[in-house]
Order: C-alpha cells, then sequence, then structure tokens
C-alpha cells in the first residue's frame, strides 16, 4: 500500500483530497486508518495551494470532480501544468460522456465512482501508487 517515494523514505505515504462531498471526512478518515496521512482542501484552488505549500511530500490526488470555484477537471489541468508526472484519482456521483472523455484526456490514474466501498477505495489508490 506504500508509495515507492514512501517505501523508500519510511514514510507514511500521502494523498491530498480536494472536495466538496461530506464524505470527505469519512473517505479521510478511512484512509487514516489505514495508513494514509491526509491532507484536505475544500476546493480546487485550494488544493493547488496545498500541492504548492508541500513539494515532493503528496503522493497521490484524490479529487471530487465537481467543487465550487475550480472544478476536478480544472485543477487537475492546472497541477499537470507543474507536475505532469502527478499521480490522480478523480471521484464522482454524476458523470455525462463529455465529461468521461475529458477525463481520459487528462491522464488521471483511475476513476471512482460513487458511492464506493473502502475496498475499492483502497484498492484503486494502491494501483494508480503502484504504477510507475
Amino acid at each position: 500500500m506504500l508509495s515507492n517515494s514512501a517505501r523508500a523514505s519510511g514514510r507514511r505515504p500521502r494523498a491530498a483530497s480536494a472536495s466538496i462531498n461530506q464524505n470527505v471526512q469519512i473517505t479521510k478518515a478511512t484512509l487514516e486508518h489505514f495508513g494514509y496521512t491526509t491532507i484536505s482542501a475544500a476546493d480546487g484552488s485550494r488544493g493547488i495551494a496545498v500541492y504548492k505549500e508541500r513539494p515532493g511530500e503528496i503522493d497521490l490526488v484524490l479529487t471530487d470532480m465537481s467543487m465550487p470555484e475550480m472544478d476536478g477537471p480544472t485543477m487537475i489541468k492546472e497541477l499537470r501544468s507543474f507536475d505532469p508526472n502527478i499521480k490522480i484519482v478523480g471521484m464522482s456521483g454524476l458523470m455525462n460522456a463529455e465529461q468521461t472523455a475529458e477525463l481520459d484526456s487528462l491522464q488521471v490514474g483511475a476513476f471512482l465512482t460513487k458511492p464506493f466501498t473502502t475496498e475499492k477505495l483502497l484498492n484503486t489508490i494502491a494501483e494508480v501508487l503502484s504504477e510507475a
């Protein structure tokens, strides 16, 4: 379950999560229970700020596609502009065909459709973290 960088340094992997959904606290608590260090942001613009404040500390970004001020796809584009190798897992309860196509073009490592199980969340994050 550890990312390569986290494993090499002996630290717990860090996942940043940007979401307005009430379930963000449940997701955060679940990830922390299973050994992840989490950093939360209320929206996409704050998610970018948090990522920039912690260079090299965040192994994966877990983001909702629908957020106020800056949505998930816009945040992903911005993150990719200064870190093209960032590992990202998107999530949403509702996605249309156009949004799905946009997600593919953003090279998101994986996508979770809400609601999802703890097992699906953990397996998805582990898979994305293990990718080269």
